[in-house]
């Protein structure tokens, strides 16, 4: 049954009613019921107004990213994305993202570019599985950043959001050389072949190198038919052998090309 309540009235012939009652009126994930009718002066009852049918929620949502990783190292993206959850009886209405550019220069994502100042949160498409859309042209080799979500729910229930995702650009490729031996070079003994590297991005992880005479490739052990590239020592500068491989036995008379990738 209902409980009838009187409300406060502001207005003449018409206006509006209000009827305050505390929080701990209600329980979170419980449905209610709203009715009203009104009395006039004389004592006339109106019919019952349009029933409202409502959920009382406090319950907060929580969301995610799930790209780009955390603490991942990306040469291209397009979008940023994540899943979001509330527990019931609620629903995620909304996810924001925010874009901070690291470190920590206080350059935040408006939708069309980087502006200094407070945090700002762009609204994604989706909800329990969202999608933020951001151009790749936006991002700069060798800078970091930090993707965050937050989500809100039907009952406007705001997440309060965790530290988010850090995650490094890089879209420039790195470069090598080989510097020993040299260039069109005659030489009487080999033991080492060296190199350097250099990334205007995050660094070079890794050199390689791969040493052909005619059709034939250094696996490490020996000369075989497809294409090895043998890891270096380390990356700038370099040197090969490395891990167990051995140097080629160079033959009197003939010719080498060494290559190096990193």
């Amino acid at each position: 049954g209902f409980d009838w309540v009187a409300a406060s009235f502001v207005g003449g012939s018409s206006g509006t009613f209000t009827l305050s009652m505390p929080a701990t009126a209600f329980i979170n994930g419980t449905q209610y019921r709203t009715e009203s009718r009104a009395f006039d002066v004389p004592g006339n009852l109106s019919l019952l107004g349009a029933p409202t049918d409502w959920t009382y929620d406090t319950s907060l949502p929580n969301s995610s990213v799930s790209t780009p990783t955390v603490s991942g190292m990306i040469n291209a993206i397009t979008a940023v994305q994540g899943t979001a959850f509330d527990p019931t009886p609620g629903t995620p209405a909304t996810v924001y993202v925010s874009l901070r550019r690291t470190p920590g220069d206080g350059f935040y994502w408006n939708g069309s570019t980087w502006t200094s100042g407070a945090e700002l949160w762009n609204p994604a498409a989706g909800a329990a599985s969202w999608t933020y859309s951001v151009p790749n042209s936006s991002f700069s080799t060798g800078q970091s950043f930090v993707a965050k979500s937050k989500a809100v729910d039907s009952a406007t229930n705001e997440e309060v959001p965790s530290g988010g995702n850090p995650f490094d650009y890089d879209n420039t490729p790195p470069a090598s050389s080989v510097t020993t031996p040299g260039a069109v070079t005659w030489v009487s003994s080999l033991a080492t072949v060296s190199g350097t590297s250099n990334d205007v991005g995050l660094g070079v992880q890794e050199a390689s190198v791969s040493i052909r005479t005619g059709a034939l490739y250094w696996s490490g052990s020996g000369f075989v038919g497809v294409e090895t590239w043998r890891q270096a020592n380390a990356t700038n500068p370099w040197t090969y052998p490395y891990g167990g491989d051995g140097i080629p036995p160079w033959a009197h008379g003939s010719t080498y090309e060494i290559r190096s990738r990193v």
